[in-house]
């Protein structure tokens, strides 16, 4: 007798099958525990999957194609089953679900996934990578971009004494003081806000990624598109796991979006004042390691 644990209510939605497969194995086989995380690869077209490692490594393997995603499913070792997918920016996502004494186990698995599809890298030392965010039918769509941008030293005389001078100490020595800090890039058209924002990315690379909201409108009006965004590539690490690694921070642009601190603000944008704040000082905005800057 087949028990029913799963209904599928919408195939149109990411509940794909797969999904509630993995949904299923995790009641079936009684799993506790569930870790997630998400990072950039550069892996396009056929790469994407990447089956026959998969295969090499895991026990079964599910993979179903779709015009906007890959979606795998498998059971990486007895017990450890991870769901996967892929967006056509080449930004991977995971589950991992596992018992509750299985936390080495899951840390095992996300290690061999990060062999598998690792993170990108750039080895052009004038571009970044950078994701931009819209929000979509199917919820929150970030889109990877290699972007070439400019060293300050080679774009600082384009700017004012006064306005160099700022800069210039943004640019280097700059460090955030705790998550959820707001910097308001102010400056009227053509006077080379979105230049410096370019070189901005680039002279912090090394301890910030660089991601733009480009329907902020949206991004403050959806609550879960906002927060699909701020928990993204935040990875929920066992307890009994230490980190040996330094917190990586996020800077967050919303381009021209002065609106939200007009005086005027809550009857132009409704709550999306009370939203920004609330992410820059309050509970939404802790531990995230996020600086939004908004132009």
């Amino acid at each position: 007798m087949i028990e029913n644990r799963i209904t599928i209510a919408n195939y149109a939605d990411r509940g794909t099958f797969l999904w509630a497969a993995f949904a299923d194995c995790l009641m079936a086989h009684d799993l506790h525990r569930m870790y997630t995380a998400s990072w950039d690869t550069s892996l396009e077209g056929s790469d994407w999957a990447k089956i026959s490692d998969l295969e090499k490594g895991t026990k079964r393997l599910y993979v179903n194609y779709s015009s906007r995603m890959i979606e795998l499913f498998a059971e990486v070792k007895t017990g450890v089953f991870a769901y996967v997918t892929f967006n056509k920016g080449g930004t991977l996502y995971l589950t991992i679900g596992v018992q509750q004494e299985q936390d080495v186990q899951a840390a095992e698995a996300l290690q061999w996934l990060q062999t598998v599809y690792p993170q990108a890298e750039i080895d052009d030392p004038s571009a970044i990578r950078m994701k931009f965010w819209m929000n979509s039918p199917g919820g929150a769509q970030g889109i990877m971009r290699t972007i070439k941008v400019p060293a300050w030293e080679d774009i600082e005389t384009n700017y004012s004494q006064e306005t160099r001078q700022q800069l210039a100490g943004v640019m280097n020595g700059f460090t955030p003081a705790h998550g959820g800090q707001l910097v308001l890039w102010h400056g009227k058209p053509g006077t080379g806000k979105t230049f410096a924002l370019r070189s901005l990315g680039l002279h912090w690379r090394k301890w910030c990624t660089v991601q733009c909201v480009i329907d902020p409108e949206a991004f403050f009006g959806d609550a879960y598109y906002m927060m699909s965004v701020l928990m993204d590539g935040q990875y929920q690490q066992p307890p009994d796991e230490p980190s040996e690694q330094p917190p990586q921070w996020r800077l967050l642009i919303l381009e021209d979006a002065g609106e939200l601190l007009a005086e005027d603000a809550r009857d132009r944008t409704g709550q999306g004042l009370s939203r920004l704040l609330n992410l820059a000082d309050g509970l939404i905005g802790q531990g995230l390691n996020t600086l939004i800057l908004v132009t």
